[in-house]
Parts: C-alpha cells; sequence; structure tokens
C-alpha cells in the first residue's frame, strides 16, 4: 500500500498524487482515507489497415500500378488507418543485399496516429533498373506487424527514339571521319576538302591544324576530344 505524509497549515489544501501502474486490464479500486473511488485499465490494442499505397514523381500522384521512371527517387506514400488504440505507425519492406548475401529492412519514419484516425506514411523509394517485381509492404505500429500487402511494381525505361539515336550516330561518325584525316595530316590544310554543314543538330568540330601541326596541348584536348566522341557513339549504339 502506498503512503505519504502531508502537514496542512489550518484551512490550507494540498494535492496528493500517487502514481501505479495497472499489470493487468480490469477495474481497479482505491481508498484514501476513507473516500474510495474506480480506474479501469484498457490492455493496448495494435491494429492497422493499409488503405491505399500510391507514388509521387514531380507533382503528379500515380496509383502504385503505374509504371515507375527508372533510377528515380519517388514519394511512397501509404494511406493506412489506425484500427485499434494509440500507436506509433510505420511502413517497411526487406529487400536482397547482393553484398552480404542476405535480406535487410527499409523502414518509414514513424508517425502517431490516434485511434480509429487514417493518416498518411510518406517516404522514399530509389527505383533501380527496369524490371517487373512483386513487393510486399508492410504496417507495424509499435514495431509491431499489424497488416501487409503485396504490389506489383513496374520500374521502365524511357521510350527509344531510334531515328534520333540513328542521326546522332551518323553525326558522330562523320566527326570521327574528318578527326582521322586531321590526325594523319590530309586536312587541313587540302583546301578541296569540302566542309559539309554540320548535319543532324551536331556540333561538328573543325580544326584549322593537322595533328602534327598542334601543340602538345592541343593535341591532348583532340585526343581527348576523340575518346569522348567514340565512348559516346559506344553508348549509342547500346540503346539500338
Amino acid at each position: 500500500m502506498a503512503t505519504q505524509s502531508v502537514t496542512l497549515q489550518p484551512g490550507e489544501s494540498k494535492v496528493v498524487s500517487f502514481e501505479f501502474v495497472p499489470i493487468e486490464a480490469r477495474t481497479y479500486q482505491v481508498s484514501v482515507d476513507g473516500l474510495t473511488g474506480s480506474f479501469v485499465a484498457t490492455s493496448l490494442f495494435l491494429s492497422g489497415k493499409i488503405l491505399e499505397v500510391t507514388w509521387r514523381d514531380g507533382q503528379i500522384w500515380h496509383p502504385i500500378s503505374d509504371p515507375m521512371p527508372q533510377y528515380a527517387s519517388i514519394t511512397l506514400r501509404f494511406r493506412v488507418k489506425n484500427t485499434g488504440n494509440g500507436a506509433t505507425f510505420k511502413a517497411g519492406y526487406q529487400w536482397w543485399d547482393i553484398f552480404s548475401e542476405r535480406w535487410l529492412w527499409n523502414y518509414s519514419p514513424g508517425f502517431n496516429i490516434g485511434a480509429g484516425v487514417e493518416g498518411n506514411i510518406d517516404w522514399i523509394l530509389n527505383t533501380g533498373m527496369p524490371q517487373t517485381t512483386a513487393i510486399t509492404f508492410y504496417l507495424f505500429a509499435n514495431n509491431i506487424e499489424v497488416d501487409s500487402t503485396t504490389v506489383t511494381i513496374t520500374i521502365t525505361a524511357p521510350p527509344v527514339d531510334y531515328a534520333s539515336i540513328q542521326m546522332q550516330i551518323a553525326a558522330i561518325n562523320e566527326q570521327l571521319y574528318y578527326m582521322a584525316g586531321v590526325y594523319y595530316g590530309y586536312y587541313p590544310p587540302n583546301e578541296n576538302y569540302v566542309r559539309i554543314a554540320p548535319t543532324y543538330n551536331f556540333p561538328i568540330d573543325w580544326y584549322d591544324k593537322t595533328y602534327n601541326e598542334m601543340t602538345y596541348e592541343e593535341q591532348l584536348a583532340f585526343e581527348a576530344r576523340m575518346r569522348e566522341l567514340e565512348a559516346e557513339l559506344e553508348r549509342l549504339y547500346l540503346l539500338l
């Protein structure tokens, strides 16, 4: 039994508080100096429901079934309802880590949602390479799993404009063909070489010296430009 000693002056009053932690859900009787009362201790009921999952890229919200862009950071939104009493809710999913060769958890921040109230849980998902995969999202209340939903996520690459890519390849090949002539000393200064205007909106680099006439720094810049064009050409061929 808990006790407290209080000294009061004539006409004085004080508030006396007692702390008690109930160990089971039931009605407790309280008696203080002949005054009686009661209180009811209820058990913590953890329950929640995932109502909807959507995602946003920019300002537009999409249903989870809409294709997502590749290699992008998108906002996932879980609309959930607390069907129990007070709790802190968070969402999470598992992913396979190829380096540690085990499943790891990714969790959203926690949000307090009142009993019987709906709320949103937002957090960032980083998409990867194009694929279609099933993923299970879990809902936790006070770190206890209370619900889950499995959805199919589709990640897509942007549509390929094959005609534009082929035009860019042709323009880069034209540039490299001309630069090969510069490297081997054919032009300049061969005035008979017809300089075709830049095609396909591609910026053609023209040179007023052959490779052997360039300074060492100019040669380095020339070679770096050729490697840059060759790398871009390789990238474009991979898109076809």
